[in-house]
């Protein structure tokens, strides 16, 4: 937490600090270690560390090393060559996890700041660099997934992994590629698809504590061109108590339905997928005459969520173009219930048309393209002081380009651009530009700078909550430049690691809990001076044998500037990071373990009678999961999970404490033909 009026400097930071930053990555695995309070843990975390620095001094023998495309940008590129920090995240890690959440996935990683508020389906924020929940721009199978109807964040609580192949996590502003809100950057997340020739028969069921039960199902096949899948899932689970006292647990319900056809003939391709959820998350009331903490309560939220996506791609054979029409459609309901009666809802749609046209040379790959968003709000609820009820939209038609020049062996740029024009606000110009160079086969540096837009939510522009939040019609866009710079080491095929440092403006920033002093309630304001991001990144990763480790260490500042003095900003840990060993002992065993730390952060309390805003820091604390996994048959494959393994307690929200350990027995059937 930044001292009030303290202002660091990042150049007089980096030019005589940086050495002692970079060995911090090391210093921090023994840090977070000694929450394990065993020195035999500790001596074999150290032990480990020692070898892996000695490995990566010596492994600089010339290999064959991996080849890893980075599909989540418009211009495909090799992951070595992106002027960017990314994180990939495989298939096989994914499903070696048997991790319940996605969140249980993004934990740790380089940037990424976790904020939850309970249990098993309580609402689960990230935030990316230290921006805000809502700008990340989140994108499953390339629909636009954010929810319009909760201020356009991702709950992360409602995205399962068992469907999940890849995920690829993009920092730094993309909204020159992506559009409004990919300000902290873009999490691409790409699903199972039918292999070649293939059927596939997958079907699990899951039974644990807090009577904990799951259970999936999935089909798939292609075939002369035809590929198609079908799956479905079911989980609930009882839960714990959100609040810090009290007998009352909060529950956990979801069902969900997907499925995806494609066909491919001569140069085309056409392809159609749909989703849809439905949910009950049981929540606490807030005590506003006595504590101000959240106090046990029967309410819940019913929710469904669905996205539909139709794509056809033209692609001439012994041809370098290819153009595609694509259109998406995301539609979110959430219906809210106090005391078992209904108390407010919120819906959003989010229709998208795009068209895209590309073309490879040798040397120069690009991508030109238009887009049409037309987004729809409607809220419900009753009518107290003022009238919660009504229906907004907005429109977006957008153009933009994006190019990938090799302007030597060694170095390759990256420019894209975007002009939005808004019907609700001025228009808009996006960028991001990069430079990458491979300055030997084992090293490549990078820099970038980019600006993107963040346009207000519907929530902050009109949303009213009875005694509490009044919207402001009067919002205008964020605005973001961000530069960044780092480096990028292949030493072989086994071990590789990246690093970077950032510096971001943020202009425009939306407040959202300020006092309006004409309503007695809360609402949102742009602020009048600049909030700064600034920090370090980095990761690493190294194939032991069958094994794999993977390191993330993040150092962040993130400040808003609040009667001339620099405040931290809320739920943005200055320190975080993971451990993750995951592969296979034998041909049937199998082993993931995560170690995650969240260091201390700060958040606001607003305590009765007055509700004046209170600063409270929240204690840091590590999380150790771990899943062990034996094949019985080459078909038949069982799994035991242990979440939050040495039960800690902590909170990432005051007041609401984190799930309590956690643990999960998964039997699973996969037959491939």
């Amino acid at each position: 937490m930044s001292k009030p009026g303290y202002r660091p400097d990042l150049r007089r930071w980096f030019h005589a600090d940086i050495t002692h930053q970079l060995r911090s990555v090391g210093a921090f695995y023994w840090i977070i270690i000694m929450d394990l309070y065993t020195p035999k843990s500790l001596l074999a975390l150290c032990s480990v560390i020692a070898v892996a620095h000695f490995y990566s001094f010596t492994a600089l023998a010339a290999e064959s090393i991996e080849k890893i495309t980075i599909t989540g940008s418009r211009v495909p590129t090799q992951l070595q060559n992106v002027s960017g920090s990314v994180s990939v995240i495989g298939g096989d890690e994914i499903q070696l996890s048997a991790a319940n959440q996605l969140a249980d996935i993004l934990r740790g990683l380089p940037g990424v700041a976790i904020s939850t508020s309970g249990s098993s389906g309580a609402l689960t924020e990230i935030r990316l660099r230290g921006n805000e929940s809502n700008h990340l721009l989140v994108i499953l199978d390339g629909i636009v997934i954010n929810d319009d109807s909760q201020g356009g964040l991702i709950d992360l609580a409602h995205i399962r992994t068992d469907e999940i192949k890849r995920i690829e996590l993009h920092r730094g502003p993309q909204a020159a590629a992506w559009g409004s809100g990919a300000v902290g950057g873009v999490l691409h997340i790409e699903t199972y698809t039918p292999r070649t020739d293939t059927s596939d028969l997958f079907a699990s069921i899951a039974v644990g504590n807090k009577n904990t039960q799951h259970a999936s199902a999935r089909i798939s096949s292609q075939y002369l061109g035809h590929r198609y899948r079908v799956s479905a899932q079911h989980m609930q689970t009882e839960g714990d108590n959100i609040a810090r006292s009290g007998p009352e647990k909060d529950g956990y319900k979801r069902n969900a339905v997907n499925a995806y056809y494609a066909y491919t003939v001569s140069d085309i391709e056409a392809d159609v997928s749909a989703n849809f959820a439905s949910l009950t998350n049981e929540y606490d009331g807030i005590d506003y005459l006595v504590s101000g903490l959240p106090v046990d309560a029967t309410h819940f939220t019913d929710a469904q969520k669905a996205s539909a996506k139709a794509s056809i791609t033209y692609s001439p054979h012994q041809t370098n173009y290819a153009t595609s029409l694509t259109t998406t459609l995301s539609a979110h309901e959430n219906h809210n219930y106090e005391f078992g009666e209904f108390f407010s809802a919120a819906e959003s749609e989010r229709f998208q048309l795009t068209n895209t046209h590309s073309i490879n040379w040798e040397h120069l790959s690009a991508v030109v393209g238009a887009e049409y968003v037309q987004r729809w709000y409607r809220q419900r609820g009753m009518v107290s002081f003022a009238d919660p009820n009504q229906n907004q939209d907005d429109q977006t038609s957008s153009v933009f380009f994006e190019s990938k020049a090799s302007l030597s062996a060694a170095v390759e740029y990256t420019l894209g651009a975007r002009f939005d024009r808004n019907s609700e606000f001025e228009h808009a110009v996006s960028y991001r530009n990069g430079l990458s160079w491979r300055i030997t086969p084992n090293y490549t540096t990078f820099v970038s700078l980019g600006k993107a837009i963040k346009n207000p939510s519907f929530t902050e522009r009109f949303g009213y909550f009875p005694g509490t939040f009044l919207g402001n019609p009067d919002l205008q866009p964020e605005h973001i430049q961000e530069w960044e710079w780092g480096i990028r080491a292949r030493y072989s095929s086994s071990l590789r690691a990246q690093v970077s440092i950032y510096e971001s403006d943020f202009e425009d920033e939306i407040l959202g809990f300020v006092f309006d002093p004409s309503s007695g309630l809360m609402t949102a304001e742009n602020a009048e001076t600049k909030s700064e991001r600034r920090g370090l990144d980095s990761e690493f990763t190294w194939d032991w044998g069958t094994l794999q480790w993977r390191g993330a260490y993040s150092y962040l500042e993130a400040t808003e500037q609040t009667n001339t003095l620099n405040q931290a900003e809320l739920r943005r840990p200055r320190h975080s990071g993971s451990l993750t060993l995951a592969g296979t002992f034998t041909d049937k065993l199998a082993a993931y373990l995560k170690w995650s730390y969240t260091g201390s952060q700060v958040d606001a309390f607003f305590p009765p009678p007055m509700f004046a805003s209170h600063t409270v820091l929240l204690r840091p604390y590590s999380l150790l999961s771990f899943t062990i996994s034996y094949d019985l048959t080459p078909a038949w494959k069982t799994s035991f999970r242990v979440q939050n393994a040495l039960d800690h307690e902590f909170e990432d929200i005051v007041g609401f404490t984190g799930e309590s350990r956690s643990v999960l027995f998964t039997l699973t059937y996969a037959d491939n033909n």
